[in-house]
């Protein structure tokens, strides 16, 4: 199992393509990013559990469908 270390700087954490897609799903909703980082820090394999989040489908009819379904 791969446990992320939580001192290291967020900036080596992610790609930058995982980033821009982190931030669309994001849609500048605080709480999606602070939900999303909670459950980052706490995945048992974070690499699974980044796949789930960037595997997420994007529906452009409800900016919030992401949000419901963490």
């Amino acid at each position: 199992m791969h446990r992320i270390n939580t001192r290291t700087p967020y900036s080596t954490w992610l790609s930058h393509e995982e980033k821009e897609i982190l931030l669309q799903k994001a849609s500048n909703l605080f709480v999606w990013v602070s939900t999303m980082h909670k459950y980052l820090i706490n995945a048992r394999v974070f690499q699974r559990s980044l796949k789930a989040i960037l595997s997420a489908r994007i529906d452009k009819e409800d900016p919030f469908k992401d949000l419901y379904s963490l």
